[in-house]
């Protein structure tokens, strides 16, 4: 967290192209955080009690992939503001990596599940969600990008709650992160017809996410 605020504060961004290294650089600091959270995985119970199995039951899975699709029609409802050139795309991708691993790893295998027990799992989504959006503070306008950290955090908990091992919740974070890379898009709406229902198709899984937590 250190990290992440220093870059973000003196490196602010500037540009698409701006963004683009100071992310790629970010991988570092990502990556041993990501290695930490696997020492504390295996001091505090082992990795499958934090979610480290590849359990694929249906009705988490197909929240995560609805999940995709929306956020897919959402972003493609906005303006364009910049393009990728293939190699960027395929880097993009490869930097994205340590962001799944790491917050899937942090937020939902180790947070969420060591406070589930105490708490039940709808307050530990709760909590673990809140500090999901705290921590991208710096990453977005949270008029604009806090709803979306919200309803990835709900619907990520309620799928491994129900039974979806974490590299499908890292597998899902990457897809929705790396999405961006291919499609450049800001946050002016362009095409309402289908920006609305990609994003009331988000929000139908943050309820369904609610529901399966309780």
């Amino acid at each position: 967290m250190a990290a992440r605020f220093a870059v973000y504060r003196f490196f602010p961004m500037t540009g698409a192209d701006a963004w683009f290294w100071r992310d790629a650089f970010m991988s570092f600091p990502r990556l041993a955080a990501f290695a930490a959270c696997l020492l504390l995985t295996r001091r505090t119970g082992g990795f499958a009690r934090r979610g480290w199995r590849w359990d694929a039951r249906a009705t988490p899975c197909a929240l995560l992939a609805l999940l995709i699709f929306f956020f897919a029609i959402r972003y493609v409802g906005q303006r364009r503001v910049t393009t990728f050139a293939s190699w960027q795309i395929a880097v993009g991708w490869l930097t994205t990596l340590p962001v799944a691993f790491f917050e899937e790893a942090a937020f939902r295998g180790l947070l969420f599940t060591s406070i589930r027990g105490r708490m039940g799992p709808m307050r530990a989504a709760l909590v673990s969600t809140t500090l999901f959006v705290f921590y991208h503070v710096q990453a977005m306008s949270l008029v604009h990008g806090w709803p979306l950290f919200v309803i990835f955090g709900l619907a990520a908990c309620a799928a491994l709650e129900r039974g979806a091992g974490l590299p499908w919740l890292i597998a899902t974070h990457e897809v929705v992160d790396s999405i961006w890379f291919h499609l450049g898009r800001g946050i002016e709406i362009s095409r309402p017809a289908l920006y609305v229902p990609g994003y009331a198709g988000m929000v139908a899984c943050a309820i369904a996410a609610l529901a399966l937590l309780i």
